[in-house]
């Protein structure tokens, strides 16, 4: 009987530890041993756009986040089509957390209206918002309207007559001029160059009356007196430009803030992404590395992923509200 007894205890005790044995053999089980070793191998993060603005952005902060994360964190370019060529790459990305996307907004809420693209923003997990950059207006030095309200009295005026500047069509310069003459019921004529730089040589040749761009394009030639500024398109006043209203002060609701975030593909397992976020925190707070991305003019605001979603979400509705609008999108594709 005690011999029985015995032998039943030891078939449970196998039983468990075969148990456990073949969770460790499964997805599940290697998930979770994944997760414990993660990160193992360098990881990778896409930015869906050629060299500029926003992959500056990620490599100024990848190396805080490489040493946090204790593996080389690697930026790798991926343009075309607005990007959503780099975006739908990371779509189908092994959910492993070793292949990231460095997105803007618009990739998510403007290029799907633009063009066919296999994404949304549901096949995606936010990780973080690194920047915030908002659009400032501004003028040719020589314009007859010294204010942003004695702008849109001369814009009203004079319809079509005020050409308006931008790096290309369905870049934010662009979008932002758009969205100001439906808020503000104007009509300009829009005049797209080959990038931001050829905007403002545009504006300075006198091809263009006015401009709607990131103030770190703008600040040198507003220092040197060569560009009038009007008004910025922000929720707060720039710090380096303190003396500029923003839109809202003066009574016209539009507020352009271009964040740019990281994102996991979905189905990424949320402990990994619960590394991955705090690690990108950590870089962003650590004190060095913000200092000398603030020093290079990068616009840093911090969300973390449920208020980075809720962001991202809103600017979705945002433009579709926008795109519904015959006029809007008439100008815009």
């Amino acid at each position: 009987m005690k011999y029985q007894n015995f032998a039943k205890r030891s078939n449970r005790t196998l039983s468990v530890w075969l148990g456990f044995l073949s969770l460790a053999c499964t997805p599940w089980g290697a998930t979770y041993a994944q997760v414990d070793q993660f990160p193992s191998r360098p990881i990778t993060i896409i930015v869906p756009a050629a060299i500029g603005a926003t992959s500056l952005q990620i490599q100024m902060l990848s190396p805080c986040y490489s040493r946090i994360l204790g593996k080389q964190v690697l930026v790798e370019n991926r343009p075309g089509a607005g990007g959503a060529i780099g975006a739908a790459a990371v779509k189908s990305a092994r959910p492993d957390g070793y292949t990231l996307l460095f997105a803007a907004t618009p990739v998510f809420s403007v290029v799907p209206h633009l063009a066919p693209s296999s994404y949304t923003v549901e096949d995606f997990i936010a990780i973080g918002n690194l920047t915030a950059t908002p659009m400032l207006m501004a003028a040719r030095a020589n314009a007859t309207y010294n204010s942003f309200k004695e702008f849109l009295a001369y814009a009203k005026a004079h319809p079509s007559s005020v050409n308006f500047a931008s790096g290309g069509v369905g870049t934010s310069m662009h979008l932002t001029g758009e969205e100001l003459q439906v808020v503000a019921s104007l009509d300009f004529t829009h005049v797209p160059f080959q990038g931001g730089g050829p905007a403002v040589q545009g504006l300075l040749s006198n091809s263009a009356d006015i401009i709607i761009a990131p103030p770190s394009l703008l600040t040198t030639m507003i220092v040197a007196g060569k560009l009038r500024p009007l008004v910025l398109f922000g929720e707060t006043r720039y710090r380096t430009l303190p003396n500029i209203p923003t839109a809202r002060e003066l009574g016209v609701d539009l507020v352009e803030n271009l964040k740019s975030g990281l994102l996991a593909p979905r189905g990424t397992p949320q402990p990994i992404v619960e590394k991955l976020a705090k690690g990108f925190a950590d870089a962003i707070n650590d004190e060095k590395c913000s200092e000398q991305m603030t020093k290079a003019n990068v616009d840093l605001m911090y969300l973390k992923p449920e208020q980075f979603e809720r962001a991202l979400k809103a600017e979705v509705i945002r433009y579709d509200k926008l795109f519904s609008n015959p006029r809007f999108a008439s100008r815009v594709k």
